[in-house]
């Protein structure tokens, strides 16, 4: 059994740590095993956005019903859309079956955003989604 230092340790994808794309990989299959998503989302320790797309593989691997409850966080991991990961939360959440509940979060998301003066935020995300609406009906 691993423990969470040690997948994410193999999660890192810096040049220091040197893991290689097997390493890695089989630090997300360890990790999608792990029932609880909170420690996959944007963390901080011990190699902050080195590891953060490979979380977000992760994440996204999870069905809707598991990503229920981590929505909205999925929704602030776009808060800058050059974040790693953030490509992967996007198409994940517009993918959703439950096309309600995204809008329920999406306009939660806009709104908090709006509410916190995050203009750049809210132009960012309208814009990216605008574009990748456009892309898929192509």
């Amino acid at each position: 059994m691993y423990s969470i230092d040690e997948i994410m340790e193999m999660l890192d994808s810096s040049l220091e740590r040197n893991n290689s794309c097997e390493i890695q990989k089989q630090g997300i299959e360890l990790g999608k095993k792990i029932k609880c998503l909170d420690v996959f989302f944007q963390p901080v320790y011990p190699s902050g956005k080195l590891v953060w797309e490979n979380c977000a593989k992760i994440i996204v691997s999870k069905t809707d019903e598991e990503l229920e409850p981590y929505i909205f966080k999925m929704f602030e991991w776009l808060d800058d859309i050059n974040w790693p990961g953030a490509l992967i939360i996007f198409e994940r959440l517009v993918k959703m079956k439950n096309k309600e509940k995204y809008q329920l979060y999406r306009n939660l998301y806009l709104s908090t955003k709006k509410n916190l003066h995050d203009e750049s935020a809210i132009e960012n995300f309208i814009e990216y989604e605008k574009m990748y609406i456009e892309a898929q009906n192509k």
